[in-house]
């Protein structure tokens, strides 16, 4: 996959990535934001890490067709991760929140200009703070930073189920 980045400044704070796809004609576009205070190292299926800085977004114009995955970390990457499902297509897209690897940082999938298209949602700030201590991962200060899969984790996120709708675009906010 041909991939070119075009990064604009747009302010002292944000930074907009705008990743194109080569030989792509017909797309969506899928928004990716950083609402949290400190930077992220974003993952996408298909494209290397997009670094978006706090407060930060990435504007991705992906193929109809694509199905794959969003997730965001600070620190310890290679650690349990909230994320985002997207199958995207011409006629109706479905998208998810995932917690089946555990929970690192809120995430919402919206979408957007879908009618009354519901978003999925795990955006409790307080998972990690009460996660159990044999799911706990711990950065080298010993502070909590992601909490492995566990029956908690799901009976706070109860809006993270796989939702379906035709939308003109997505927008997941991580942090």
């Amino acid at each position: 996959m041909n991939i070119k980045y075009l990064i604009f400044k747009m302010s002292s704070t944000t930074i907009f990535i705008v990743a194109l796809l080569a030989g792509s004609t017909f797309g969506k576009e899928v928004i990716v934001q950083n609402k949290g205070k400190v930077g992220l190292t974003v993952s996408v299926s298909g494209l290397s890490g997009i670094q978006l800085p706090p407060k930060g977004k990435s504007i991705l114009d992906l193929p109809e067709n694509w199905q794959g995955k969003i997730s965001g970390c600070s620190e310890l990457c290679d650690g349990p991760k909230t994320v985002a499902d997207l199958t995207l297509s011409p006629t109706l897209d479905q998208y998810d929140v995932s917690l089946s690897n555990g929970f690192n940082i809120p995430i919402k999938v919206i979408p957007v200009h879908g009618g009354k298209c519901k978003a999925a949602v795990c955006a409790s700030r307080k998972i990690n703070k009460i996660c159990p201590l044999e799911s706990q991962v711990k950065n080298t200060l010993g502070e909590v930073v992601a909490c492995k899969n566990n029956p908690l984790i799901e009976a706070i996120c109860p809006k993270a189920r796989i939702m379906e709708c035709k939308a003109e675009s997505i927008r997941v906010i991580l942090g």
